[in-house]
């Protein structure tokens, strides 16, 4: 859902070098659930049109993502949206099968 929010919000300028992960799920019974989650980019740049200024691309995005999630859920949530810089990540067999992908990298 927060990558759907990335594509939605930023059009062409970032979405095809995001990888989004969830880096921690708390399942916390007397309150609102805890969902980390990390938006990996290749480039500084890219990080701070996520960001925006002052962080509000991020907090809009954060938030159209949170509702999304708590109507899927159906809970509410807390919903905390860390960027991160990993320099060629798309390149890095170890990253890329962290992330859940798998198979040769081809070349450009």
């Amino acid at each position: 859902m927060v990558r759907e929010k990335i594509f939605m919000q930023y059009r062409q300028e970032v979405p095809y070098a995001c990888q989004v992960n969830v880096a921690s799920y708390i399942v916390r019974p007397t309150s609102k659930d805890f969902i980390e989650i990390e938006i990996v980019v290749e480039k500084e740049p890219q990080k701070i049109i996520l960001i925006g200024k002052e962080g509000k691309a991020l907090k809009i995005l954060a938030t159209a993502a949170r509702l999304d999630i708590e109507d899927f859920l159906q809970k509410q949530v807390y919903l905390e949206i860390k960027v991160k810089v990993k320099p060629n990540w798309r390149q890095d067999v170890d990253l890329l099968k962290r992330f859940g992908y798998s198979g040769a990298i081809r070349p450009y």
